[in-house]
């Protein structure tokens, strides 16, 4: 959380497909963010605000070539 108003929540989501899903929440709804990895099959695990800061970042991994590569997303 890094206010009442700026909250993130991430996870993973299947439909057709394993895709990472960004929640945002702005005080009074939650919201869909687009994930930047929508493309590739991807999945988000934690997410984390730096002390001190208004930034924060979210990890997990993306699966693309056969491969399993760590993902990272930071916001700020």
């Amino acid at each position: 959380m890094l206010s009442k108003k700026d909250v993130w929540a991430v996870g993973v989501t299947i439909s057709d497909r394993v895709r990472a899903l960004i929640e945002h929440w702005n005080g009074s709804t939650w919201s869909i963010v687009p994930s930047p990895t929508d493309t590739t099959e991807s999945e988000l695990n934690a997410v984390t605000r730096v002390p001190g800061t208004n930034n924060a970042w979210a990890v997990g991994d993306v699966f693309k070539n056969g491969g399993r590569f760590t993902l990272t997303l930071f916001h700020g």
